[in-house]
């Protein structure tokens, strides 16, 4: 996806997820350090700006943990609706399932990869 800078310099940045949707950015996870995140949310503005986003991971071992908790969703950016930057560290490699909710309600699910140190 392309946006622009406040000097409208065009710049380009990878997703995961489903745009349009639920998307964040494909940074690379590193198991055991925190890394930053951009979460881009879809739908009706007024049903998520200000309401309260968490998100819940769970590896396939079936560990779960609170990733993110308590961030109130932020306004337009990269021409979604809504948005919340976040630090995210997963404790170990593997596959890990994000649910993601909005004001406890599951809004959508993203997979990643979780690297060794």
């Amino acid at each position: 996806m392309k946006s622009k800078t406040e000097e409208g310099k065009s710049i380009t940045a990878d997703w995961i997820g489903e745009k349009g949707h639920l998307v964040i950015t494909n940074n690379p996870f590193i198991a055991g350090k925190t890394q930053k995140y951009m979460w881009l949310f879809w739908g009706n503005q007024s049903n998520l700006v200000g309401k309260i986003f968490k998100v819940i991971g769970s590896n396939e071992k079936g560990e779960k943990l609170t990733v993110i908790k308590g961030y109130s969703l932020g306004g337009e950016n990269w021409d979604a609706p809504a948005s919340s930057p976040s630090g995210i560290q997963l404790p170990t490699k593997g596959l890990w399932k994000l649910d993601a909710y909005v004001d406890e309600k599951l809004f959508g699910t993203i997979v990643v990869d979780v690297k060794e140190k």
